[in-house]
């Protein structure tokens, strides 16, 4: 079987178990592509965290990955068209559970602190960002019961989780944080 069929030349595309073709602009393509784009950085990002040997983060990173997959089968499938295991509420009190350990050995944020020092640290941040990005994309049609909310609680967490990498990476890396000076 080819990896192209041609079908989406005109820019229309098929959600799973439907037999409707949508265009590629439909505000669920939108979504699934910005979960799509966050899943692939979070692979980035636990690809660099196994290359520098931090397992713990490695496996964080692989969980919300495998979440992630379950989100954009819940955005694709519609709950009312498929039957499908939407996200279960326990994945976010995962995610709680990873920040508070990790905020153990980093302590409480006090300020702003600019993104960098190590470049895994940087990229965590960046996948942050993509994240809340993916967030305010779907935050829509969670309104509309289209998705659950427990979506829109594990992006929220998701981001707060890959905040908490990166400061944890740049402490272990022993980098002190930068913050904004404002002048």
């Amino acid at each position: 079987m080819a990896l192209y069929t041609g079908k989406g030349d005109n820019g229309t595309s098929k959600f799973f178990g439907e037999k409707d073709r949508h265009c590629k602009n439909d505000k669920r393509f939108w979504m699934l592509g910005g979960v799509d784009e966050l899943n692939s950085w979070v692979g980035v990002c636990r690809s660099q965290a196994e290359k520098n040997k931090f397992d713990s983060l490695a496996i964080m990173l692989l969980n919300a990955q495998e979440k992630l997959f379950i989100i954009q089968a819940e955005i694709a499938a519609r709950a009312e068209n498929l039957a499908i295991h939407p996200l279960k509420e326990s994945a976010i009190s995962e995610l709680e559970e990873d920040i508070d350990n990790l905020e153990l050995e980093i302590g409480p944020i006090t300020k702003f602190s600019i993104a960098g020092g190590d470049p895994l640290s940087a990229m965590l941040d960046y996948g942050r960002a993509v994240c809340r990005r993916a967030e305010r994309e779907i935050v829509g049609y969670a309104q509309d019961n289209v998705v659950s909310l427990a979506v829109l609680s594990y992006l929220n967490r998701l981001s707060s989780l890959l905040f908490a990498m990166a400061r944890w990476v740049n402490k272990k890396s022993e980098i002190e944080e930068k913050n904004p000076k404002y002048s």
